[in-house]
């Protein structure tokens, strides 16, 4: 059975969106390779400033992801 999703993503939002999953695809980062490559298309994206629907929606994924990793490798202990 699929899933529905709430996000409807349509037109140059949907197209951005797809782009960016093409480019750099939404997965579990496993290695610290990863995770910088995954920093570096974050930089990216945060530098244009402005996103549109699409890409915002990817920028999250991709945060979530990242913080995930480093969530369970790089632990910040009680100072």
């Amino acid at each position: 059975m699929a899933a529905k999703s709430r996000y409807s993503l349509k037109g140059r939002t949907r197209g951005s969106y797809l782009e960016l999953v093409l480019a750099f695809p939404l997965a579990s980062i496993k290695s610290e390779d990863q995770l910088l490559a995954a920093q570096k298309v974050m930089d990216r994206l945060l530098a244009r400033g402005v996103l549109d629907a699409g890409e915002s929606l990817y920028l999250d994924a991709l945060n979530d992801l990242v913080a995930s990793y480093e969530d369970e490798h790089h632990i910040i202990g009680p100072d």
